[in-house]
């Protein structure tokens, strides 16, 4: 179990306020503080307030969503304006789908990630730690998808249950059919593909359990009116508002 973001920074608070007392206690009566014992006290103040403050840089935006409920936009060399970002891709999805993100930054490129000692760059990335998405800036339906997948990954780590995690990775290993290669790689990464089709395209393929969970666990929780059903050829699921 990942600890609350808050609870770190509490801790880590601790840790300065319980160092600073050990550094400038007085030493046991008729004995005098070594060199070493200065020393430690000293050291431990300085990676107490350390670890306070690289907590700090991490969880700032988190800190300042978990008071207010806003979400921090802002720009990073991205040749895609923070106004149009909301307007054309941030706007027209439901807000209950993102509101736990804590800062979403908009970049030209985004760091290569190496895997299998292959470099590639990618589209989209979310920090659970910082609740931060980073979104390279492409076609305005790309980026929509793509929004709602690193939301949902939002939802993932911090809304779902263990035990739902395992009932995905089921439904993920016994899978036939895949709403993009993509969700191939991993049950985080089909949940979140599955998601951003359902939520940014109206229309996904995947499994008919598959379809069932998302509806039990994300979009009820979410209270997102949405009806799916199969397609006429029945080769998709259409996704439609209800109109109830």
């Amino acid at each position: 179990m990942i600890l609350n973001n808050l609870t770190l920074t509490g801790l880590s608070f601790v840790m300065v306020v319980l160092s600073m007392l050990n550094a400038i206690g007085k030493p046991k009566p008729g004995k005098d503080l070594s060199n070493f014992e200065m020393t430690t006290r000293i050291l431990s103040v300085f990676f107490a307030i350390m670890t306070f403050a690289w907590l700090m840089g991490i969880q700032q935006y988190y800190i300042f969503h978990t008071f207010t409920g806003q979400t921090i936009i802002q720009n990073d060399n991205s040749s895609m304006s923070v106004e149009y970002f909301k307007e054309n891709i941030l706007d027209t999805l439901p807000n209950e789908t993102w509101r736990g993100v804590a800062i979403i930054t908009l970049k030209q490129h985004i760091e290569s990630k190496e895997v299998d000692n292959l470099f590639y760059e990618t589209y989209g990335i979310y920090y659970p730690a910082s609740h931060e998405i980073k979104l390279k800036a492409i076609s305005v339906s790309e980026m929509r998808r793509n929004m709602a997948h690193e939301a949902a990954h939002w939802y993932w780590f911090d809304k779902m249950t263990d035990k739902q995690h395992e009932e995905w990775a089921e439904l993920y290993a016994k899978t036939q059919r895949f709403s993009s290669s993509y969700a191939r790689t991993n049950e985080k990464e089909d949940f979140a593909e599955t998601v951003s089709f359902v939520v940014a395209w109206k229309s996904v393929t995947t499994d008919q359990e598959k379809i069932d969970f998302i509806v039990k666990n994300y979009l009820k929780p979410l209270q997102l009116d949405y009806e799916i059903s199969k397609s006429s050829s029945g080769d998709f699921f259409v996704v439609q508002q209800s109109q109830t």
